[in-house]
């Protein structure tokens, strides 16, 4: 779970995953609120997992945080994602 929020953070702030430190606060990584949903909603459409805006950008928070939040054996958050239908498509407000 460490590295998909890594990759996906990597991906949002056009980094490599190997230079997010995962001690380090999301906030003074120049995680802006238009990343932050970005990051959320790829969090959300890959595992379908809840996470408010607020516990990603809590000032502090860092990726291990995430991922204590997302840790399936805590039984926090993760919900199975539903299947589209035949020629739905799914769209992000």
């Amino acid at each position: 779970m460490t590295e998909f929020i890594r990759d996906k953070l990597s991906a949002v702030l056009g980094m490599t995953a190997r230079q997010i430190d995962v001690h380090q606060p999301l906030n003074s990584m120049a995680l802006d609120s238009l990343m932050t949903i970005e990051l959320r909603n790829r969090i959300r459409s890959e595992l379908g997992a809840e996470l408010s805006m607020a516990q990603i950008m809590k000032a502090g928070t860092t990726v291990l945080d995430l991922v204590s939040e997302l840790n399936p054996r805590q039984g926090v958050n993760v919900k199975p994602t539903s299947a589209l239908q035949v020629g739905e498509e799914e769209f992000e407000l």
